[in-house]
């Protein structure tokens, strides 16, 4: 499965989650845990209730 295969399935599946999160929001968290998180993960974050 690929990621954009993996975001599709969460986008399609989702419900009651809080608005995606700002790429400014990722980078700090990434910040605060000291390392980045992994591409999926931060992708997720950043698209997954975003609707084309």
């Amino acid at each position: 499965m690929t990621e954009e295969e993996i975001i599709t399935a969460v986008r399609n599946r989702a419900v009651d989650l809080p608005p995606p999160a700002s790429t400014e929001a990722v980078s700090d968290a990434e910040k605060a845990i000291g390392y980045p998180l992994p591409r999926v993960v931060a992708a997720a974050w950043k698209s997954v209730l975003k609707r084309s």
